[in-house]
Order: C-alpha cells, then sequence, then structure tokens
C-alpha cells in the first residue's frame, strides 16, 4: 500500500493503470485528495464492518487448508507491535518501554503465518487489551463455522492474565503462555530452585566452573569477538561454546498469588512448564503456563510454543510492506489503513505461497524487489501493451512460473 502522498505519482504508472484496467475495467487511479477524503470518511461502524469481513475471509481460507489435513485443528498467535507516530495523531501516546510516541497494535496469525486480523491500539495500551474480546469474538466464529475445531492459543509473557486462562479452561480452549519471571524470592523460584541447583551440579561435573560468571563480557560480545578469527579456529570455538550448556525440564503444580490478595490471583492450580538452563554466564529459567495435559515439558516448549517466534517474523514482514506509516489524524482512519496494510500481507503471502520451488523461501522484501519491482519499458498501441524488460534479468525464469501459476487461479471474484 502506498500513502496518500505517493498517490498523484502513482495514478501516472501505466504499469499499474494497465492492471486495473484488466481487473475493474477502469485504468484510472484515485488522486490524492479522493483517498484523503476516502480516509477521513471512515467511521468505527465501517472498521467494524473490516474486522468482520478479514475474521470470515480467514475461516473461509481456514475450511479449505483443513480439508487436506486429518485433524481439525488451528493455533493463534497473539503479539503487540510498536507503530511510531510523526504527529500528534489521535489516540497515540508515548510508551516508556520504547521510548518514542505509538500506537500499539495488535496482530493474531496462524502458526502457518496467515494473517487473522491486525487491530489498532492507543500507544499507551498494554498488551493485554483487546486481547480478550478479541479471543471471544474469533472462537465464537470459528466453532460457528466448524464445529469440532480444537484451538490452541500462543502468547509471550506480556499477555499473562489469569482472565484468559480462566476463559479458556471454562470454554474448552487450549493455551500455553509463558510466565514473568518472579525474582529469587517467588513462589515460581522457589518451586524451580532444586532444579536449578541440579543443573548447575551437572554443568561444574560436565565442564568444571563457569567461565563468565561474574564477568563484564556478555556472550553477543564473546560470539562478536569469536567471529573475528580465522574460519577453523572460528568453528571450533563456537562448536564449543554451544557445547558448554546444560537443561533440565521439569513441570509443577503452581497456583499464583496463593491466599494473597492480588487481582491476578490464580483461582486453582495450573501446570506450570520450567527450563533451568546452566551456561558460562550461570542458571537461567524460562516458566510456561499450560492447560494442555498431552506431551512433556520439552515437547510443549521445543515442538510447540518456541514456533511462535515465526510471529515476530511475520510482524517484521508486515512491517516491511510500511504498515507503520500511519499518519492519518484520526485513530479509526488509520486503523483503515492498517487493515489495508493487512490486506497487502494477505496478497504477498498468497504470491509467496505460487512461487516456485527454488525461490519459495524468499522473504517479502525479496519478492518487492526482484518479482514486483522491476524496471520496465511500456509500450502501448492501438491493438497491444507490450512491457520489455533487459534480457539479462536474473529471475526472468522464475517470474515466468509464477505468472503461469497466477494465470491457473480461477478469476477474482468482485
Amino acid at each position: 500500500m502506498q500513502p496518500g502522498n505517493d498517490s498523484n505519482f502513482k495514478r501516472h504508472d501505466k504499469a499499474l493503470g494497465t492492471f486495473l484496467n484488466m481487473l475493474t475495467g477502469n485504468k484510472s487511479v484515485a488522486s490524492q485528495g479522493t483517498i484523503s477524503i476516502l480516509e477521513g470518511s471512515i467511521t468505527r461502524a465501517t472498521n467494524f464492518g473490516l474486522e468482520s469481513w478479514f475474521i470470515e475471509s480467514y475461516i473461509e481460507g481456514l475450511k479449505k487448508r483443513l480439508k487436506k489435513k486429518k485433524r481439525k485443528a488451528v493455533i493463534l498467535d497473539f503479539d503487540g507491535a510498536s507503530s511510531p507516530v510523526r504527529g500528534s495523531q489521535q489516540g497515540s501516546a508515548y510508551h516508556g518501554y520504547y521510548e518514542v510516541t505509538m500506537y500499539r497494535p495488535l496482530f493474531v496469525n496462524d502458526a502457518e503465518g496467515n494473517l487473522v486480523i491486525p487491530l489498532l491500539r492507543p500507544g499507551n495500551a498494554s498488551e493485554l487489551w483487546l486481547t480478550l474480546p478479541l479471543v471471544e469474538r474469533l472462537v465464537a466464529a470459528l466453532r460457528k463455522a466448524i464445529p469440532g475445531l480444537a484451538i490452541t492459543i500462543r502468547c509471550d509473557a506480556g499477555f499473562n492474565d489469569p482472565n484468559i486462562y480462566d476463559w479458556c479452561e471454562d470454554n474448552g480452549i487450549f493455551y500455553i503462555m509463558r510466565l514473568s519471571g518472579t525474582g529469587d524470592n517467588g513462589g515460581l523460584w522457589v518451586s524451580s530452585k532444586m532444579v536449578v541447583e541440579a543443573v548447575e551440579k551437572r554443568f561444574r561435573k560436565r565442564h568444571k566452573a563457569p567461565r563468565y560468571l561474574h564477568s563484564r563480557i556478555t556472550k553477543s560480545k564473546l560470539e562478536t569477538g569469536i567471529k573475528k578469527l580465522e574460519k577453523e579456529k572460528r568453528k571450533e570455538k563456537l562448536a564449543e561454546l554451544e557445547t558448554r550448556v546444560e537443561r533440565i525440564f521439569t513441570e509443577f503444580l503452581h497456583q499464583a498469588g496463593k491466599g494473597g490478595k492480588d487481582k491476578h490471583n490464580w483461582r486453582q492450580e495450573r501446570r506450570v512448564l520450567c527450563i533451568a538452563t546452566y551456561t558460562d554466564w550461570g542458571a537461567k529459567k524460562a516458566f510456561f503456563v499450560t492447560n494442555i495435559t498431552e506431551g512433556n515439558c520439552n515437547q510443549l516448549v521445543h515442538d510447540l510454543y518456541n514456533k511462535r517466534g515465526n510471529m515476530e517474523r511475520n510482524i517484521e514482514e508486515l512491517k516491511s510492506l510500511d504498515c507503520t506509516r500511519l499518519s492519518c489524524q484520526e485513530f479509526e482512519s488509520n486503523q483503515f489503513r492498517l487493515f489495508l496494510h493487512g490486506l497487502a500481507y494477505r496478497l504477498m503471502t498468497n504470491v509467496r505461497d505460487l512461487l516456485p520451488p527454488s525461490i519459495e523461501h524468499w522473504s517479502m522484501n525479496s519478492i518487492r524487489k526482484h518479482l514486483i519491482l522491476l524496471p520496465v519499458l511500456i509500450k502501448e498501441t492501438a491493438r497491444q501493451i507490450a512491457f520489455h524488460w533487459t534480457s539479462t534479468c536474473e529471475w526472468k525464469r522464475e517470474f515466468h512460473l509464477l505468472f503461469r501459476a497466477i494465470d491457473r487461479l480461477p478469476p477474482p471474484r468482485s
């Protein structure tokens, strides 16, 4: 998507006008003034309708994908992001963690990287803002459309909220979420103290004393120094560093705030997974809470939760499509812009699914650079419009394979 200040240039783009004419029968591109009028006319009701469309269109695509699978199941990842603003836009606010005036959008993707919905939130919103209402709405729509669908939710530590746990348990939704650390005196530390002692003992037995326990040398600084060494020595040092790690996986039942008056108290004991890791820099612990009863700690963390890391990559790819360029004055207008960027992301995801095997791993930036932003010479005659590009184009074969795949698709529905 292009912001409004680019539209006066884009409306004279012959390539864009040609393809618009093929799709709509009209090759005229809107001017900056027309786009500004459109964005200024957006209301909450308009955006609510677009929210519903995003959910319904995602479910339609999910049905098609589930036909190829034996199990009806979906994993939904929730994550927030920062979207800096460059003015005094409505709803923007200064965020201390990011040290910038910003919006706080919420993105929901599934485990395959498909965008479910992007929602704009005020800049001072917490990670939890709108999460539970959105979970309720998504679950209701999914269950109505796909009866018997197993739904799992994955979130990082910013989404810790007993209300989410309670609702998921009461409505048969699986969840796995990382827990924030509680310091050396919290209940999680007490429950994992013996495990930490055991992993330290194992490390000292196999690798002797930790080398950098009280040193100012961080792991990143050490790796930077190692990478400057000669190839053979570099490989040897990095391999040695990777072997000097010990881990113990364990689990226990835990109830946060038991007996206290904190509003974040858990109403019951829950399954907590713990990974105790010991390296040359000492001990580290990671905790996860889940209501999934099958699988051991290693399987649930490595095979299920850790794949949530793809969500970070998905958000970065969305940002590469300029989804942070939310420069309208009104909040609802910026939400509309975010929806347009979401549509662009879905379109690019569909294009990537059609790529030939040799380049199917490409990022969206690579697709834009090598297959979309191509310099071409356009010759228009009474009978045809011809596009000519250099004969030395490196990705000519892949370009033709992509367009053959697109040509086999059914015609778009209006």
